[in-house]
């Protein structure tokens, strides 16, 4: 299992099943709040997503 999809997790045989972080809009936040920008309230939560590839199969 993958973490971050990374590019080269989808050329590994199998392909690596891994998490995708929202990493660019937590950095976008980050920046904002940093310059004293943001309009509304921070987001506080954000979710990862699973992107399933061949080394996970169903039993």
């Amino acid at each position: 299992m993958g973490f971050d999809d990374v590019l080269p997790s989808c050329y590994f045989s199998p392909a690596l099943t891994t998490i995708r972080s929202p990493i660019e809009s937590m950095g976008m936040n980050t920046a904002r709040l940093s310059l004293g920008e943001q309009t509304t309230a921070p987001v506080r939560e954000f979710q990862p997503i699973l992107i399933k590839r061949q080394s996970v199969q169903r039993r």
